[in-house]
């Protein structure tokens, strides 16, 4: 058998290097030689995104949200639902799971006429 002239030791670190710079090109760094045997990783500058629709609207949603009601119980609710969902998974899943069921059983968004009409029939009969 003759041995392949590509497999010598220096054609390995040659390709050891070759992949790891790809794939730290691909996660976004890239290896700054300092000195022969020495070296670092620093992260590539980022390119900035082109112009989009959703780019654009991103922070009028974001100031919008930040003036609702819900917006408030949401912050405070945060941290018990992050640890509810690093102690318990399933459970939050399945909580989700049941609000997103209740939405559909219940069709909140048909109350609004019958709310209406109960706010009017309410204001008349205080006067």
């Amino acid at each position: 058998m003759s041995e392949n002239e590509n497999d010598t030791p220096e054609s390995a670190r040659n390709r050891l290097a070759h992949s790891r710079a790809a794939l730290l090109g691909l996660m976004g760094y890239r290896t700054i030689d300092e000195a022969p045997g020495r070296s670092h990783v620093v992260p590539l500058p980022r390119q900035p995104e082109p112009a989009t629709a959703v780019s654009l609207m991103r922070p009028l949603v974001r100031r919008w949200w930040s003036h609702q009601p819900a917006h408030e119980a949401i912050e405070r609710a945060r941290p018990a639902i992050q640890d509810l969902g690093r102690r318990h998974p399933g459970r939050l899943v399945a909580c989700g799971a049941g609000a997103g069921a209740a939405l559909v059983l219940l069709k909140p968004w048909r109350w609004m006429p019958m709310l209406a009409v109960g706010v009017v029939l309410a204001r008349m009969m205080t006067r």
